[in-house]
């Protein structure tokens, strides 16, 4: 069974040495132009703010609550970060703007090696590139022992039904919310990926994505959970990714659920399964209520008639009926 480094779901010092290998690249004069941007951020009313931004109709917030990762790289006080807001001018994905949540860290960050004195980038999330081929970011619940950051036990409450083993580098958010009258669904556009592609499907070592719509899990696409063993898993150029879930090619992908004409709990969360090397990370954007379609004035007035003509046959064979006796 392949692993993605050191002992199974990774809480030795062999994992730091791995971070540190996978995460970190050299490169000179790329010159990328980044459509993609990224701001990092753990706030949750900015968040949630970016995700409703140029959508949101209907919704009506009533609470939200975030829970992300954050550490500072020793010894060159490089910060990462497992959430932030994006735009994304190019288009990459076909995605508008909106949050990123990863397993690993959303900055590209650059500084210069204090063992080797050389200039190092380690890549994040913005588009260009596939530079390093299975991008790592590990955070550690004791940065001295060089330990995983393990799930807490609600977390791993909600994810053990859907992905049997531990959870690492976990990033959640939560939005408590109303639909206003005349909205029954809420929708969302997204595009998931990692860098778990192609070499750990069929491991134990493989990240989940979901998204709870009152305790439901909706993160389905042709009935399959997001994660690298999913088989509309491609390789999609854009991005540090290295394959995206991609139906027919196309990586930018829409999700809805029914709601509640009352209050109602969204939750989006994302965690690295077995171990807390290799990254995946998702985009999402717009999401929004959606309004109850009516039907057609053609469509009424064809089934008033279709009950009309039912009423008059049930009328006619009662009338037969009462003759014949």
């Amino acid at each position: 069974m392949p692993q993605h480094g050191g002992l199974p779901w990774g809480d030795n010092i062999m994992n730091r040495t791995i971070k540190l290998a996978l995460s970190a690249a050299i490169f000179i004069g790329t010159g990328v132009a980044h459509g993609i941007t990224i701001t990092a951020a753990d706030d949750s009313t900015t968040l949630v703010n970016a995700l409703l931004a140029g959508a949101g109709s209907g919704i009506a917030v009533t609470g939200m609550t975030f829970s992300g990762q954050q550490q500072t790289v020793f010894p060159v006080n490089s910060p990462e970060t497992s959430s932030g807001t994006f735009s994304n001018t190019s288009g990459t994905y076909g995605i508008g703007p909106g949050i990123v949540f990863t397993t690993g860290a959303v900055e590209e960050r650059s500084y210069t090696d204090p063992d080797s004195n050389l200039a190092v980038t380690a890549s994040g999330y913005g588009d260009g590139p596939n530079r390093v081929t299975d991008n790592s970011t590990a955070y550690f619940d004791d940065p001295l022992l060089f330990t995983s950051k393990p799930a807490t036990a609600e977390q791993e409450d909600l994810l053990q039904p859907i992905s049997p083993f531990p959870h690492f580098d976990v990033t959640e958010l939560i939005i408590s919310f109303d639909v206003q009258a005349g909205y029954d669904r809420v929708a969302f556009d997204l595009a998931y990926g990692t860098d778990e592609y192609i070499e750990f499907q069929g491991s134990d070592f493989i990240d989940i994505f979901a998204v709870f719509l009152n305790g439901m899990n909706i993160a389905l696409i042709s009935g399959n959970i997001f994660n690298v063993d999913h088989p509309d898993f491609a390789a999609v150029t854009g991005t540090e990714l290295d394959g995206l879930l991609a139906p027919g090619g196309i990586p930018l992908l829409s999700l809805s659920g029914s709601v509640n004409p009352g209050s109602n709990t969204l939750r989006f969360i994302i965690a690295d399964t077995g171990d807390s090397v290799l990254d995946s990370t998702v985009y999402l954007s717009r999401l929004t209520g959606v309004a109850v379609v009516p039907l057609p004035a053609s469509v009424w007035l064809l089934g008033t008639a279709a009950v009309g003509l039912f009423g008059r046959g049930v009328l006619k064979r009662r009338s037969r009926q009462a003759k014949a006796t």
